[in-house]
């Protein structure tokens, strides 16, 4: 599988392209942006770009659409990121629990992963780590060409946050209308709701899967590397379906007194 790198003179190294693609991306950027290695089909370019228009966004996705980069559009600026493994492993670990207790406790749910979310009338854009369709699953089930303007975008989305970018993406999935968002900083993952004044507001249990609350993760993130990931996930689930059935507090009858 093709990669990407991040150098310390914030540039992105993108391996395996072609040249028509190499040459699609250096006419969509200008002159003197982009270099290209013909020998190894390697490509450079900046990690963080202005005054980048949305014809050039979409060209540039559309040249390098199998290439692994975290993209970030906020109206004309453009941040390109590779993930780091630890990021890969906390984004597919939660993914995974959340796919698997889904399917265990009979949840529908439509996984799209890191498939590109971008509003051209808000001129903002981004791949999410993990996203899913919850409540709009049987909307979406049939659709595999979702589009902004006709569809809804995910119920949740999952975003791992261990660098500080320099554009928000939090702003950019409230203007997309993510309304649920989960973000893991590599230590604390944080649920977040989108609120009526476009802002992400914390809560503390999930609005798809309202028996969870961000702590139930802890412990099972953080005894990655001490046990096995499936064992995890087996524990996770478990503990996911004893909250599941137990009766929330406002669905207890009080008994009448005799």
């Amino acid at each position: 599988m093709c990669a990407t790198a991040v150098h310390p003179k914030d540039r992105v190294e993108i391996f395996c392209v072609p040249a028509q693609a190499a040459r699609k991306v250096a006419e969509s950027l200008g002159p003197g942006v982009v270099e290209y290695d013909a020998r190894t089909s390697t490509l450079w370019m900046p990690a963080l770009l202005g005054d980048v228009s949305w014809a050039q966004y979409e060209a540039l996705l559309e040249a390098l659409p199998e290439h692994r980069m975290r993209h970030t559009y906020d109206r004309g600026t453009l941040e390109m990121m590779s993930p780091s493994t630890n990021h890969e492993w906390i984004k597919r670990f939660l993914g995974r629990l959340v796919e698997t207790m889904a399917y265990e406790l009979s949840i529908p749910m439509k996984a799209v992963g890191s498939a590109t979310r971008r509003s051209k009338a808000a001129q903002k854009g981004l791949e999410p780590d993990e996203s899913y369709y919850i409540a709009n699953e049987p909307l979406m089930r049939e659709r595999f060409d979702d589009a902004p303007g006709r569809d809804p975008p995910p119920d949740l989305v999952i975003e791992v946050d261990l660098r500080r970018a320099a554009v928000n993406r939090k702003r950019i999935y409230a203007s997309l209308g993510v309304r649920e968002l989960w973000e893991h900083d590599g230590k604390e993952l944080r649920f977040y709701q989108l609120g009526d004044n476009g802002e992400y507001e914390p809560i503390a249990k999930s609005l798809s899967f309202p028996f969870l609350k961000p702590s139930d993760f802890a412990p099972f993130v953080d005894q990655r590397g001490k046990v096995g990931d499936n064992e995890l996930i087996r524990g996770f689930i478990d503990q996911a379906r004893k909250k599941a059935k137990k009766p929330s507090a406002s669905r207890v009858k009080k008994k009448k007194r005799t």
